[in-house]
């Protein structure tokens, strides 16, 4: 046997064993690849994935901002007389409403639950520093909301009844409704079902009759409320 059969014998024999080993495929030469076959193999890989082309975009997306100032407030919830009284001690040491936190409380919870009451207490800071303001006045005593009458301030004999109501003394004995059954009224009927604050102010304070712009007072509110976060 001459050296070229040899070496076709050596090819053979090693052919057939790597035939036999576990897992074994012989790799194709360029020449023996059947293109056919290739392109078969690549529509039923496409047909995995369905003939869509996706786009990938890496860009920054677009954040749709919520309202820098939100504008309605969350049902009433109960608060203690330190709750009340703790707030009006943060807003100011000599806040005089914070000596009469008790008389508050009682008063809130006549109050409609579709109504927050940090609202209420807030609206006393914002009309009368809590009371700050009406030091020394003669007129508009005890009303920490400047309710008025015929363009007038209203003087009430006590806290009680500027909130609640009664028999003013102070006034000719006149019925006040107070400040809670007002709130509880069809005159804030609209702001009670929507929780918005603005339909609340459209009542309260317009703005087209001398009062701050709307976003003001919403605003102004919102931040008050949260001595008694």
């Amino acid at each position: 046997m001459n050296d070229e059969e040899l070496q076709k014998l050596r090819n053979q024999q090693m052919t057939n064993a790597s035939a036999n080993w576990p897992g074994y495929r012989q790799t194709p030469t360029p020449d023996t690849i059947d293109l056919s076959s290739l392109k078969n193999l690549a529509k039923k890989i496409a047909g995995l994935f369905g003939s869509k082309t996706y786009t990938y975009a890496f860009d920054k997306p677009s954040i749709t901002s919520a309202s820098p100032t939100p504008t309605s407030t969350p049902k009433n919830t109960p608060m203690s007389d330190k709750q009340i009284q703790e707030g009006f001690l943060k807003y100011a040491s000599s806040t005089p409403l914070a000596t009469q936190s008790g008389v508050i409380s009682q008063a809130l919870e006549q109050l409609s639950p579709q109504i927050d009451p940090k609202l209420i207490l807030a609206l006393a800071l914002k009309e009368s520093g809590g009371g700050r303001d009406l030091v020394g006045r003669e007129k508009g005593l005890n009303n920490n909301y400047n309710v008025m009458y015929d363009g007038k301030l209203i003087n009430y004999p006590d806290l009680q009844t500027a909130l609640m109501g009664g028999e003013n003394k102070l006034e000719g004995n006149v019925q006040s409704k107070g400040l809670i059954k007002i709130l509880n009224s069809n005159l804030y009927k609209k702001y009670r079902e929507s929780g918005n604050l603005e339909d609340f102010f459209n009542v309260y304070s317009k703005p087209e009759v001398g009062n701050p712009p709307m976003q003001k007072q919403i605003n102004d509110a919102l931040e008050l409320m949260k001595y008694w976060q």
